[in-house]
């Protein structure tokens, strides 16, 4: 069944963008939102909001997870932050664009093959890539048209096993 907290319980009081769940500490829920508000709940039975800082005023439209490790907020202008417990977030060090972005995924390790990553896109064709959450670099997309939304899919072998992940943009104009 759905549950619907109270809009003051959370301290946040303008628009929220994103949730995602993180198995950090037990289990947190952590929204991004307007002027790069964030906000996490860590008993879903209550939804007990706390408010957390943000390093950036920007608007933050999207959150991934990694596990029960980092997670990593995208937002307007290029903004780009990570945290590992949804309470203190950190500005990237180095971001490859200033367009807005609208949604980012986490990208796992392939046994024996490719390391783990992370996937950004956004405005104009922007796809931006990181191994470490915080140092970013631009993608040629071969498009212009903003790209909306992202997702990595595992490629499995015969017998179940990872062998790969396929990343996939999807935007306006069709662009998949």
């Amino acid at each position: 069944a759905w549950s619907t907290p109270a809009q003051s319980a959370s301290g946040v009081t303008t628009d929220l963008n994103a949730v995602a769940y993180s198995g950090y500490g037990g289990g947190r829920f952590v929204a991004v939102g307007a002027g790069g508000k964030v906000a996490y709940a860590t008993n879903a039975a209550s939804w007990a909001w706390t408010a957390a800082s943000m390093p950036t005023t920007a608007d933050m439209n999207a959150i991934a997870v990694a596990g029960s490790s980092t997670m990593v907020a995208v937002g307007n202008a290029g903004a780009v932050a990570s945290s590992g417990d949804g309470a203190g977030w950190t500005a990237a060090a180095s971001v490859g664009s200033s367009n807005n972005l609208r949604a980012v995924a986490y990208v796992p390790a392939v046994p024996n093959g490719a390391s783990a990553y992370w996937e950004a896109v956004g405005d104009s064709g922007t796809i931006l890539r990181s191994t470490d959450a915080s140092n970013w670099t631009l993608v040629n997309s071969g498009v212009t048209e903003n790209l909306n939304g992202v997702a990595a899919l595992a490629v499995t072998d015969s017998a179940g096993v990872v062998t790969a992940y396929k990343v996939t943009a999807v935007g306006d104009a069709g662009h998949a």
